[in-house]
């Protein structure tokens, strides 16, 4: 028994140390020429420096030895800030990649074959790579293996470096585009899922119902990408606000229509309406009704804005309950802030200050700014 514990704590160091062997100086061409010889596919992590969850993703899933020993032996691994170099900006642009962590998969030869977006813990992120390598590469004809497309300058002015940086394009400049003749080509294609709602309907019906030539073009699954966005285009931000219960609830029919299985825009559309509506009591019910269906991070978005915005103690209780089970679950730095935020709001300071403390611990090990966890400290010992 002895000799095999001393075995194990021989091993542990060198498992600790893996990480995902990044590229992060080499050139693109270098990392094409890479897996055209070596077989494997392409993984590009598409960062920016404030993304806080890419950091999540960097410090919680590739360092992880399992993890990295799959990725280093199945991929070329690519990391580049897509907001302050060249080929970020190109790589956005070709892939249309608007948020972030998002994580392209090529296979050798440079031909798309999924793009994943969002942090996802180890072992989840471990199953989705075994799916994506034992699944062949949609046939895409109409995307060109090159980064170098000659794109409209409304759609290339609208990426790039940092946010006040970019030129959206004028809805005078959009009705022009749209209202010209293009073929069914990844140009026109990337500018209709970018500006999807300033197509017009006509527009975007005639595409609704070429559905089968998208798929052709462009593989089914970015097909019905661009179908269900189509279909959920007035189910999104300030039109939902705008909305009656019945007047969501007969969009969502319509949406339904063409896909009957999908349950979870409903959930999470409704959740939305909810919420934009300040409707916080019908907010937590949907929330405890549906709770299966919600993941950590949409627990800790609602639990936030009812911090920001509500004062129901009997709903901060609720959201007290959730968060407790999240950071239980995931203990990160912007979990444990918003915990520790609503314990201070529902007036439990000393089990707030604990929490606050302890947020700042992670958050500085993670290398997050903890300025405001510090501040909501401060506040807590003032209160008590």
């Amino acid at each position: 028994m002895k000799r095999l514990l001393f075995l194990s704590l021989l091993v542990l160091p060198v498992l600790s140390n893996a990480q995902v062997e990044f590229n992060t100086n080499s050139s693109w061409e270098d990392i094409s020429k890479n897996a055209a010889e070596s077989g494997k596919f392409i993984f590009i992590d598409a960062y920016t420096d404030w993304c806080g969850w890419c950091k999540v993703m960097d410090k919680n899933t590739f360092s992880q030895p399992e993890v990295a020993a799959r990725m280093n032996e199945s991929f070329v691994n690519y990391k580049i800030e897509m907001e302050k170099e060249d080929i970020g900006k190109l790589l956005a642009m070709k892939y249309g990649i608007r948020s972030f962590p998002s994580f392209i998969i090529l296979n050798k030869k440079g031909e798309l074959h999924t793009v994943l977006t969002g942090y996802s813990p180890p072992e989840d992120w471990l199953k989705s790579l075994e799916e994506i390598l034992n699944k062949d590469t949609p046939e895409r004809p109409a995307i060109s293996n090159t980064l170098e497309v000659k794109w409209p300058s409304l759609y290339s002015n609208f990426f790039g470096y940092r946010l006040d940086k970019r030129s959206p394009p004028s809805d005078s400049e959009l009705d022009t585009y749209f209202s010209e003749e293009h073929e069914l080509d990844e140009v026109f294609f990337r500018m209709t899922m970018t500006f999807m709602n300033s197509l017009p309907s006509t527009v975007g019906n005639d595409l609704l119902n070429r559905g089968h030539d998208m798929a052709k073009l462009f593989g089914s699954d970015l097909a019905d990408e661009w179908k269900k966005k189509w279909l959920t285009r007035n189910l999104n931000g300030s039109k939902v606000k705008e909305m009656t219960l019945e007047q969501l609830n007969a969009e969502l029919r319509a949406f339904e229509e063409y896909y009957p299985e999908d349950s979870e825009t409903r959930v999470f559309t409704t959740l939305n309406f909810h919420l934009l509506k300040e409707n916080y009591p019908e907010a937590v019910e949907w929330v405890n009704e549906q709770r299966a269906v919600f993941n950590n991070g949409t627990l800790n978005q609602v639990s936030w804005q009812l911090y920001e915005k509500c004062e129901d103690q009997k709903l901060l209780q609720v959201a007290n309950g959730w968060m407790l089970s999240v950071v239980e679950a995931e203990p990160t730095y912007a979990y444990l802030d918003t915990q520790a935020a609503l314990l201070y709001k529902s007036k439990d300071y000393k089990k707030a200050a604990e929490v606050a403390s302890l947020a700042i611990r992670v958050g500085k090990e993670a290398g997050e700014n903890v300025a405001e966890t510090e501040a909501l400290l401060k506040k807590i010992k003032t209160s008590k």
